[in-house]
């Protein structure tokens, strides 16, 4: 069997992205967290994290590498954790040192994913950056970058992105695309029922995260809601030759 490899920024990019894609067992599958770390014990929370009901950033990272794991065994997906911690936690990411961490795991994976960057989260585009300098020193020539919901989805699948507001405007994560990285068309595929509703159980094991999230997507467990389609680029890369 083929081996496929889904980078996931934070714990529940993976799921909320491409999680019918892990539910497609035509590969053995590894979800391969980047933010896979932890803060230490005491450390105030973040307002997100606080919102989410966490008295201190170690708790939260800890009970949602739980809820990834909960989620990836459903999947019949295994699991991996990097020790960089998320923002805020943690300043700039360093795309070397992330790169040099992913590298042994791309090396061996027939299929990678990993983000595209919609939303400009931080430790999104670092990620992203980091895979595509990983597949370039690999000469790893073609991977597929998925649309990260909830941003890419938020305003609708089909809305012009000249409608899209602030963050939420794709073009500004496809500018910022490193050089040697070309991106097709956009693949889109729209989930059945029982499909999506297979994707939303995953989701629902990141419960941590659920309340916050639809507080802002109120559609985001709906069978027809934003999850119910997924979306992503065939991005192939230009070999990178190593210096030193």
């Amino acid at each position: 069997m083929s081996t496929r490899l889904v980078v996931s920024p934070h714990f529940d990019d993976a799921v909320l992205s491409c999680g019918d894609t892990l539910l497609t067992r035509d590969a053995a599958t590894t979800v391969l967290t980047v933010c896979g770390g932890s803060p230490g014990p005491g450390t105030p929370p973040s307002e997100w994290d606080w919102q989410c009901g966490f008295a201190d950033g170690h708790q939260a990272a800890e009970h949602r590498r739980q809820e990834d794991e909960r989620a990836c065994a459903a999947a019949g997906a295994a699991t991996v954790h990097l020790p960089f911690a998320d923002l805020p936690y943690s300043g700039p990411k360093d795309v070397e040192e992330i790169a040099a961490a992913l590298e042994p795991h791309l090396a061996g994976a027939d299929e990678v994913w990993a983000p595209t960057g919609i939303g400009v989260h931080e430790d999104h585009l670092a990620t992203r950056d980091a895979v595509l300098l990983a597949a370039q020193r690999l000469a790893i020539p073609r991977l597929n970058l998925y649309a990260d919901n909830p941003y890419a989805g938020a305003l609708g699948w089909t809305t012009p992105d000249g409608e899209r507001t602030g963050t939420l405007r794709w073009s500004d994560a496809l500018a910022s695309m490193p050089a040697g990285a070309t991106l097709g068309e956009l693949q889109l595929r729209h989930l059945t029922p029982a499909r999506a509703a297979a994707k939303i159980a995953l989701v629902r094991e990141h419960a941590s995260q659920l309340a916050s999230l639809g507080h802002f997507q109120r559609t985001l467990t709906w069978l027809d809601g934003l999850l119910a389609t997924e979306a992503w680029f065939v991005c192939t890369v230009a070999a990178k030759a190593v210096v030193g």
